[in-house]
């Protein structure tokens, strides 16, 4: 595929009686390509995917993806909340399928599609369960498998494993690479965790608050094939350090 995944050109957003949210943002996604984005809070980093999405119209600029720019259903993208909400009243299996009913999607294929879905994301075991059910970390696999039950080629994630604990954090990060090449998925993760955004990225997009801005772009020279052990290389503590000297010309991240 030649199209770029999305192109964000000159995008600004401004709130009535505040400064601008976002400022002149300008970047490309090639199809394949795994971006992260980190800067402080309150930089505007959500809000940046809330107007990839087609969720949040820019005030001034333009945002493609794979060369439409019409409202979320046709953009072709997955998105993945930082809390997973999920219907209390609605098992596992029937979470995952709500986006295939409200397409009218019948009920034998959206239901064979979001068992897929979940078998994708592990969690093919605890269909029938409900979310009180689930611990936090299989709530938000759920919502994982919810994305990507609909297929699309583009995948947006707002700090999918902010409440996990270390290690389920590096193991689901490697999950998510696995199952994201597994399907030929492009990505875009917004994170806190330097560590996170450079294991999982091509691409480390660094911003700064007022107004949010892209300050850096700092590329991953890491093998395409990546598994955990890359955490111990001094190569990965290069590009980390690029990334936090980046962050303290205009704001810091936690790791």
């Amino acid at each position: 595929m030649s199209q770029d995944a999305v192109v964000c050109r000159g995008v600004t957003v401004s709130f009535t009686g505040a400064a601008n949210e976002l400022e002149k943002i300008n970047f490309t996604v090639k199809p394949g390509e795994y971006i992260s984005v980190v800067g402080p809070s309150g930089c505007g980093k959500s809000t940046l995917l809330r107007v990839i999405a087609g969720l949040l119209t820019p005030t001034t600029g333009e945002v493609r993806v794979f060369g439409r720019s019409g409202p979320p259903p046709e953009r072709g993208v997955g998105f993945v909340f930082q809390d997973p909400t999920l219907f209390p009243w609605r098992t596992a299996l029937q979470n995952v399928a709500l986006p295939l009913e409200i397409k009218g999607v019948p009920k034998a294929e959206r239901l064979d599609r979001a068992y897929q879905a979940l078998r994708d994301v592990g969690l093919a075991d605890s269909a029938n369960l409900y979310p009180a059910e689930l611990s936090g970390g299989m709530k938000q696999r759920v919502s994982l498998a919810r994305a990507l039950v609909e297929q699309s080629p583009l995948l947006l994630l707002d700090e999918p494993f902010a409440a996990l604990d270390a290690l389920r954090r590096e193991r689901f990060t490697y999950e998510l690479w696995r199952l994201g090449h597994k399907k030929g998925l492009t990505l875009i993760m917004v994170t806190h965790s330097i560590s996170e955004a450079v294991w999982i990225a091509h691409r480390v997009l660094v911003m700064a608050e007022k107004p949010g801005r892209i300050i850096a772009e700092i590329p991953v020279d890491l093998p395409e094939k990546r598994d955990l052990s890359l955490l111990a290389t001094p190569e990965f503590a290069a590009i980390c350090g690029k990334v936090r000297s980046a962050l303290a010309n205009g704001g810091c991240a936690r790791d």
